[in-house]
């Protein structure tokens, strides 16, 4: 039988209403944790009256502290996953090159091939952990390709 409930009661089995929570106290934790170095950080960027990262001093050294850190790679900072794609993808930029990405993905990941002037070529996903199917992405990259981008829509990672 349909429920009648009124999707305006509250549901006491929630933990939010009285219920038994179902994640142990202490197990979520915010991320990142903030430290009392952070705010020297937030003071130094509210008296340099700069609120974006175009030649900000402060982006300027985080980019050499992370390419020093990583082994001289370039680093480009970023607001977003959504930005880093459109970074990363600036890079192959030739017209006609495919993209090899998951079919079952969110538009700040696909977008960005597309506005890069790339072709996506979209691979099914495994129904367990909607990720890419790794033996259908592996049929279908090609030597010309310009990058497989693997995401990892709805936090599940895979192992490659």
């Amino acid at each position: 039988a349909a429920s009648t409930r009124c999707v305006h009661q509250k549901d006491t089995s929630l933990a939010l209403f009285g219920g038994d929570p179902t994640v142990p106290a202490g197990r979520v934790v915010l991320w990142p944790a903030a430290k009392r170095k952070h705010l020297k950080a937030l003071a130094n960027v509210v008296e340099s009256g700069k609120y974006h990262r175009v030649n900000h001093p402060m982006v300027i050294e985080l980019e050499k502290r992370l390419a020093d850190w990583s082994g001289n790679w370039s680093v480009r900072a970023v607001g977003s996953g959504t930005a880093a794609i459109h970074v990363a993808l600036d890079y192959y930029r030739n017209r006609g090159r495919r993209v090899v990405t998951s079919a079952l993905n969110w538009p700040g990941a696909v977008g960005p091939i597309a506005i890069s002037g790339l072709e996506p070529v979209f691979v099914d996903v495994e129904p367990d952990l909607a990720g890419v199917d790794e033996k259908m992405a592996a049929s279908l990259i090609k030597p010309g390709d310009a990058a497989t981008l693997i995401t990892h829509l709805f936090g599940n990672n895979l192992l490659l």
